[in-house]
């Protein structure tokens, strides 16, 4: 059984635009953003997350059946392998972002090469932005 990788979350006071991942991660750590693919399985799966914990207007790494993120992955039938998640809540991509950046157990997610996958999603809910960002390795 593989471990999985799982942080805190982070949630933002509102202003800001909304801007998307790929830019951001790319503009900020262009040593680790090229090594991982976009999967757009992954990233469907976290779209779906976003609008959950948005109507929930919870962050949670578990979901309501008591599944983290790799148990979530495996029913959508995608590869096991380690997995990493960043949940974040805010006005906007940036402003979260921003947060991820100071919080040193989101940057060691962001910072890592050794992801071979990537997939994101957001939903908002009134004014507050929902991300889900998940990374994969084998």
């Amino acid at each position: 059984m593989r471990a999985v990788l799982l942080v805190l979350c982070v949630t933002v006071p509102l202003s800001g635009e909304v801007l998307d991942f790929p830019a951001l991660w790319s503009r900020d750590y262009p040593v680790a953003s090229p090594n991982a693919v976009e999967n757009p399985r992954i990233s469907d799966a976290c779209e779906a997350r976003a609008r959950a914990l948005a109507t929930l207007g919870v962050l949670s790494h578990v979901d309501a059946d008591g599944a983290r993120v790799g148990q979530q992955m495996l029913a959508r039938g995608l590869e096991p392998g380690e997995w990493g998640e960043i949940l974040g809540a805010g006005p906007d991509w940036p402003s979260i972002f921003q947060g991820w950046k100071a919080s040193a157990t989101h940057r060691e997610l962001l910072e890592d090469t050794r992801w071979a996958q990537v997939g994101w999603g957001s939903s908002r809910r009134g004014t507050q932005l929902v991300v889900v960002v998940r990374f994969w390795r084998p």
